[in-house]
């Protein structure tokens, strides 16, 4: 995504752009202002507990929480998270296996719950018992239990260390609306998509075919995406390769800004999965702002190079 600053910048950035290797982990673009560090998020905790109330956060909660997943967790293996009309069907609300575990999902398989009552103990308690009793115990101690909600839940951590205590799971954690707004600040794309939902999404913020539909239909008949991926000396295999090599500062020369970041969003948007799991760093012009380039690592799932405006 390409977060657009509110004033204009002639002359301000230099025709030397740099990308800079940080740890980021998915494919999506932010240009952030020279005054602050951080991009404001627009869906916060209460936002999240407003939409609790509607009918459709039922059907649609389960595919927040796996977008959520998909876009912060690097060594993702499997998930399955059923969703819209599918939420009622029998079974699990959710579940993940992944090779390394994350502050949100544990590390191997995780069984997931969730529900929007009101009262999110109750519901938690009636999950975690069917789930507890339909589960073999051998099955169990390799497995871990997480159960979400949108509400505000002040007892959780209680309720964490008790079930914790009881060990019938290798893990018990629990997500609220807190939980929930600290996880979307990690996930630009997902808080972009829930921000659309909500009724606040950013403005300005542009996914990598956003931006170049902008850019591209500036002059009539329309710029190709040829005439920017046309180079003679295969900048885009050096580029490919500079980031697998984890060079920190990476220059891109172009005449302009534009044409710079216009070079890199079709290297992505015409690359392979492979380039796309090999981008991840940070353009900076000059003095100036900085765009981030987030994708995931490698990962043996089929989750791994879907872009940030990827349907569910």
């Amino acid at each position: 995504m390409i977060h657009k600053k509110e004033r204009g910048h002639v002359g301000y950035y230099h025709n030397l752009t740099r990308f800079a290797k940080n740890q980021l982990k998915r494919l999506c673009w932010v240009e952030k202002s020279p005054k602050s560090n951080e991009v404001t998020m627009s869906v916060d905790e209460t936002a999240i507990r407003r939409w609790a109330d509607r009918h459709e956060c039922r059907s649609r909660l389960p595919i927040l929480v796996r977008r959520l997943i998909r876009e912060t967790t690097e060594s993702l293996v499997s998930m399955r998270f059923p969703g819209n009309e599918a939420v009622d069907l029998p079974g699990l609300d959710g579940q993940v296996e992944c090779e390394a575990g994350t502050v949100w999902v544990p590390k191997g398989r995780s069984v997931w719950e969730m529900g929007c009552n009101v009262d999110p103990r109750s519901k938690a308690d009636d999950d975690y018992r069917k789930r507890t009793k339909k589960t073999p115990p051998d099955q169990r101690e390799n497995t871990a239990f997480v159960f979400v909600t949108p509400r505000r839940w002040n007892g959780k951590e209680d309720w964490i260390k008790e079930r914790r205590a009881e060990g019938a799971w290798a893990t018990v954690k629990a997500f609220d609306a807190i939980d929930l707004e600290t996880w979307l600040d990690e996930a630009p794309a997902t808080s972009r998509w829930l921000g659309e939902k909500l009724g606040v999404a950013w403005p300005g913020l542009k996914t990598p075919h956003e931006w170049w539909n902008s850019w591209a239909t500036a002059s009539v008949p329309p710029l190709s995406i040829k005439l920017v991926s046309s180079r003679p000396h295969n900048e885009q295999q050096v580029l490919l390769q500079k980031l697998r090599d984890r060079e920190q500062i990476v220059p891109v020369q172009a005449d302009d800004r534009g044409e710079a970041v216009a070079f890199v969003v079709q290297w992505r948007l015409r690359g392979s999965c492979d380039a796309a799991s090999a981008l991840t760093a940070s353009v900076r012009f000059g003095l100036g702002p900085v765009i981030r380039l987030v994708a995931p690592k490698p990962a043996r799932s089929r989750f791994a190079c879907r872009s940030a405006a990827s349907p569910v």
